[in-house]
């Protein structure tokens, strides 16, 4: 079975700010999609109150992949769609 797994630490923030919120939103829309933010209609003040957006910086994270190889381990690996990259430590 061929799997990944990704588990990062550190304690989250709750973006309060309804600006920084609404700007969190679209960052994350358009990192999934660009140009998407611009083609859709922003969320009312109703969803908007009953969406939560948490902050956090990563500060330890452990992943595992089991297709990376020992020649994987030696170049690194991107995390497809993250933006993330990993090297092995010994």
């Amino acid at each position: 079975m061929n799997y990944r797994s990704l588990v990062a630490f550190r304690r989250a923030r709750k973006i309060v700010d309804p600006e920084q919120k609404i700007n969190s939103l679209r960052v994350i829309s358009e990192h999934l999609i660009a140009g998407r933010w611009q083609d859709v209609r922003g969320p009312s003040e109703k969803e908007s109150k009953a969406t939560t957006v948490l902050e956090f910086s990563i500060e330890e994270a452990s992943f595992k992949d089991t297709r990376w190889t020992a020649a994987g381990r030696r170049e690194g690996l991107r995390v497809a769609g993250m933006g993330w990259n990993f090297t092995a430590r010994d």
